[in-house]
């Protein structure tokens, strides 16, 4: 997975439904968080339509996200 930070509300109704809010970084911005296919291809419609996003390399996982839940018993 992977996470993105953007320009976006936390209640933006423009997130695609496979991609979840991580943090709320304030008015206008938040990270999102999903499978890395689905953040690359997100991203990439931000950037074209002019709007900030940047993805962070969070060593393949997308935390705050469904994605990890399969991880939870082990930790």
């Amino acid at each position: 997975g992977l996470m993105l930070a953007c320009d976006m509300d936390w209640h933006d109704e423009l997130l695609p439904p496979q991609i979840h809010r991580a943090c709320d970084n304030g008015p206008g911005s938040i990270t999102l968080s999903g499978a890395a296919a689905d953040i690359e291809r997100f991203a990439a419609q931000l950037r074209d339509s002019g709007r900030f996003a940047r993805v962070i390399p969070s060593c393949g996982i997308a935390f705050h996200s469904p994605l990890v839940e399969a991880a939870a018993s082990a930790l």
